[in-house]
């Protein structure tokens, strides 16, 4: 059994490395895991939405009623809790490497990834307990809150807090801190059976959904009254849902109605309700990762992410958060060569000019007439009897009565 352990752990951390080096993660992917059919299906797009894209079921082996869903790019592994068996897994997308990392939860749900602490979150529904470990389960702990039958968690790296619904006696949405500590209630109040839930990275706002009130709503977790309703059933409505996972795809929802057996996209442009391909039996839960790096950098700049921020690391000769400016267009005059540089360009003055631009004029103006012109490697001197003047890289010196020299302009 250890020799087992140190093998899974050997074979894990050549994935992340491989993956790490590779960086071959370039689409957005949409996980939807189907409580009945003991399934994970996986979408990919690299455009606007997963409406057009494919669901495949993902070849796993060790699942039987998945109901949370997280996903760790860096090792392209999918982790996920499955109620029945009271087991948290990982697997590879290609089902090449797969794991029990944790047993023994009473009705594991909700499940999130802490990727800049290497940690991995869930909910038991059963005792009320939030659990941490480590992405390999060892280092188990049970965190101090116990909450009233949660059920969704999700988390904010740049704030380092998860939040949590409950449910059925207790409805609401809560925050914690990654430690365990500041259980909080955010919202308690005009909410009734909050399941699903999600945190967009750049709005900072929270999304929830609600299979009791029908309801999909957002907030921000600062201002318990700013709430927002994007999708409500009301009374004689045609529609009869029960939203119960959710996701974001940048500003639009996708969700799970487990009395449709549909998974739901609404448009955040339009507000129109749009339904994937109808594959699943009981879908309960959603989950989306978003490739923040796809097509990002233009001129072969290279994206350097983190949990909270991307950016273009940008190659010689071009600027701009995309890469997109060509550092020379229109950069020298008088006849500058530009040369591409670490802080994008710099100019190559012919002889006469100088400055970043090549725009300052170093001819001479005195008021002698000199008789001598002397130039030499370190630079030029001009001499008219007593009188003479240097004019070097680092300044320049006079001797006699010589009235002036300017050089043109103001260098």
């Amino acid at each position: 059994m250890e020799s087992s352990s140190v093998g899974n752990a050997l074979y894990f951390g050549l994935l992340v490395l491989l993956f790490q080096l590779n960086a071959v993660i370039s689409t957005d992917k949409l996980f939807v895991a189907d409580g009945a059919l003991g399934q994970i299906f996986l979408a990919e797009t690299d455009g606007d939405s997963f409406l057009a894209s494919p669901l495949t079921p993902l070849n796993l082996t060790i699942n039987e009623a998945p109901i949370g869903l997280d996903y760790d790019y860096r090792s392209d592994m999918i982790y996920w809790s499955d109620q029945d068996t009271h087991t948290i897994h990982r697997s590879t997308l290609n089902g090449s490497f797969q794991e029990v990392i944790a047993s023994g939860t009473i009705v594991p749900h909700g499940i999130v990834l802490d990727l800049e602490e290497d940690k991995v979150f869930w909910l038991s529904a059963g005792s009320g307990n939030l659990y941490r470990a480590n992405l390999d389960g060892s280092n188990l702990e049970i965190l101090n809150p116990v909450f009233m039958v949660p059920r969704g968690i999700t988390i904010s790296y740049n704030r380092r807090k998860l939040y949590i619904t409950t449910r059925l006696s207790s409805p609401a949405i809560r925050s914690v801190n990654t430690d365990g500590t500041n259980d909080v209630v955010l919202i308690d109040t005009d909410i009734a059976s909050p399941s699903g839930i999600a945190f967009n990275f750049q709005e900072q706002r929270l999304y929830w959904a609600d299979d009791s009130l029908d309801k999909i709503e957002s907030m921000d977790p600062d201002n318990s009254t700013d709430r927002i309703i994007l999708l409500s059933v009301t009374a004689g409505s045609t529609l009869n849902l029960f939203p119960f996972g959710l996701a974001l795809h940048y500003d639009d929802v996708y969700f799970s109605d487990i009395n449709s057996g549909l998974v739901i996209f609404v448009d955040s442009s339009s507000g129109e309700v749009k339904t994937l391909p109808s594959l699943f039996s009981l879908p309960v839960e959603v989950h989306i990762y978003i490739d923040v790096c796809a097509n990002r950098c233009l001129n072969n700049g290279s994206c350097v992410r983190s949990l909270t921020s991307v950016k273009c690391s940008c190659p010689f000769g071009f600027l701009g958060s995309r890469c997109e400016i060509d550092a020379c267009t229109n950069r020298c005059v008088n006849g500058g060569t530009c040369a591409p540089s670490e802080r994008g360009s710099i100019c190559i003055c012919p002889e006469g000019f100088s400055g970043s631009k090549c725009n300052s004029d170093l001819t001479i103006h005195t008021q002698s007439k000199f008789l001598a012109y002397i130039e030499s490697q370190t630079g030029i001197t001009l001499e008219e009897g007593y009188n003479s003047a240097f004019i070097g890289r680092s300044g320049f010196s006079t001797t006699g009565h010589l009235t002036s020299i300017c050089l043109h302009p103001n260098t």
